[in-house]
C-alpha cells in the first residue's frame, strides 16, 4: 500500500468488498488500539496466533518459540515494533505485530478468533494499521503475500484487497556457522541413508530438508 497518498486515495485502492467489510465493523462498533508489547498483550497475541497457524495447517517454520515474540519487541524496540488489537464486544477477535523502519511498515504476524470471522474485524485492522503506519510517517505499507503461488490462496485474496500495488519478494540464506553446519546436514544425510527416507535435495538448510 502507497502511504504517501491522501488518506482519500488509499480509500479508494480497497476492494468494494472490504470496503464494506470496514464499514461494518465500524458501525458496529468494532475497536481498534494499539497496545503495549508488555507481556499480558504478547501473551493474548501468541495465543491468537498459535491457534491460527494450527487452523491453517501452518509449516512448521512459522511455529516460532514462544520467547520470539517479546524477543523481537525487545531487541527491536518500540520505535521498530508495535502490536494492535481489534476487540468486538470487549474481545480480543484479531492481533498483529507490526515491525517497521527505513519508511516501510510491514504486517508481519497476525492471529485471528474464528468466531469473529464475519465482524469485518481482520479488514478494519488491516486498515486501520495501515492509517497508524501513514500517520506515523511511513510510506508503504507490506503486507506480505499468501500461503501459496495459487491465485486462489485465500490470504493473498486477502490481502491484495487493500491495494492494486504488488512488489517482488527477496529472500537470502546464510550459514553462521559452517562447522555446525555440515555436521547437522551429514547427521541428516546418514539418517535418510539408513530410513529409505530422501528429502529435497534442493532444500536450504540442508538438515531440515
Amino acid at each position: 500500500m502507497d502511504l504517501g497518498t491522501e488518506e482519500a486515495e488509499i480509500w479508494r485502492s480497497v476492494r468494494k468488498g472490504h470496503k464494506s467489510s470496514i464499514t461494518k465493523a465500524r458501525r458496529e462498533n468494532v475497536k481498534i488500539e494499539h497496545v503495549a508489547g508488555n507481556e499480558e498483550n504478547l501473551d493474548a497475541f501468541k495465543t491468537l496466533y498459535y491457534e491460527t497457524m494450527a487452523r491453517r495447517q501452518a509449516a512448521e517454520r512459522w511455529l516460532f518459540p514462544q520467547s520470539y515474540f517479546a524477543n523481537c519487541i525487545e531487541v527491536l524496540g518500540d520505535a521498530r515494533t508495535s502490536l494492535h488489537f481489534a476487540r468486538v464486544g470487549g474481545e480480543l477477535a484479531v492481533a498483529t505485530i507490526l515491525m517497521h523502519d527505513f519508511g516501510t511498515a510491514y504486517y508481519h504476524f497476525a492471529g485471528s478468533d474464528p468466531r469473529f470471522n464475519g465482524s469485518g474485524a481482520s479488514n478494519l485492522l488491516v486498515y486501520e494499521a495501515a492509517l497508524w503506519a501513514k500517520r506515523s510517517g511511513y510510506r508503504n505499507f507490506y503486507l506480505g503475500g499468501g500461503v501459496s503461488a495459487s491465485p486462489e490462496d485465500s490470504l493473498f485474496i486477502f490481502k491484495s484487497g487493500f491495494s492494486g500495488l504488488r512488489a517482488k519478494l527477496y529472500t537470502y540464506v546464510r550459514v553462521l556457522h559452517e562447522p555446525t553446519y555440515r555436521k547437522l546436514s551429514a547427521m541428516k544425510l546418514e539418517y535418510e541413508q539408513k530410513t529409505g527416507w530422501q528429502g529435497n535435495a534442493a532444500y536450504f538448510p540442508q538438515y531440515r530438508r
